[in-house]
């Protein structure tokens, strides 16, 4: 995998963050007071998928990309972490934010080293 490639995978996953942090944000600000709580989220999940799609297709073909398992592994790990805290414990969006951002740079780190040591 080179450079231009994780370049563009990232660019591509900045455009994903904001387009949706943008568009969550604003369609529900009439409804919901700080709706910016609920784009960062959406945001994040939008931008990690985008990139890891990105390099799964900028990649090369010999096994696997540890990069992109490791941002989907962010995606998922944040969204069950998310919805679990504001569902399952009754925190707001705000308190459940930074724990499921932790958890989940954990659990990406976690699946990285993983794919990373099995590719050698």
């Amino acid at each position: 995998m080179n450079v231009r490639a994780i370049a563009a995978a990232a660019g591509a996953g900045v455009v994903a963050f904001l387009g949706a942090f943008v568009a969550v944000t604003e369609l529900l600000a009439p409804t919901v007071e700080f709706s910016v709580f609920l784009g960062i989220p959406a945001g994040l999940i939008a931008g990690a998928v985008v990139a890891a799609v990105a390099l799964l297709g900028l990649g090369t073909d010999d096994g696997p990309r540890a990069p992109a398992a490791a941002l989907l592994a962010f995606a998922i790990v944040f969204l069950v972490a998310f919805v679990g805290l504001l569902v399952g414990l009754g925190v707001g969006a705000v308190l459940a934010l930074v724990p499921a951002v932790g958890v989940a740079a954990v659990g990406g780190l976690v699946v990285f080293l993983w794919a990373r040591d099995r590719t050698r």
